[in-house]
């Protein structure tokens, strides 16, 4: 009796590759769905709070994202910068107030790309799994 294992060869170097690929392939996916987080934003609060009487048109042009990486993690931080000069005004349209109904476009958008974000990273890793 015995077992014959055929293809073990190419996996085996197909998940010695993980560890050289993996952490440019998972950022670029990281990159991309902060990107589509930024712009859905974007989009969702341009028409309502580019106007006046609330206009805060430092807030929206200050939207964007950093990545990062601590470890094996990766991440994104989404909104608007602190440093921006409209930047503590942005929980008003956010949130609402005593006089505005609030315009949430933050989590939306972020609920938006979920699906996206999550199939990306799962074809990232077949890809890798599969060598590519």
């Amino acid at each position: 009796m015995g077992v014959t294992v055929v293809g073990l060869d190419e996996l085996i170097r197909d998940l010695e590759a993980v560890p050289a690929k993996g952490p440019a392939k998972f950022r670029k996916v990281v990159s991309k769905g902060a990107l589509n987080v930024k712009m859905a934003w974007r989009r969702r609060w341009l028409p309502e709070i580019g106007r006046p009487p609330q206009n805060l048109p430092h807030a929206i042009r200050g939207l964007g994202y950093d990545t990062y990486e601590r470890g094996t993690r990766l991440g994104a931080h989404i909104g608007v910068h602190h440093l921006n000069p409209q930047a503590a005004l942005v929980h008003f349209p956010e949130f609402g107030s005593v006089n505005n109904p609030p315009t949430p476009a933050g989590m939306p958008s972020l609920l938006e790309e979920e699906p996206r974000f999550a199939q990306a990273v799962a074809d990232a890793a077949v890809d890798l799994l599969e060598g590519r």
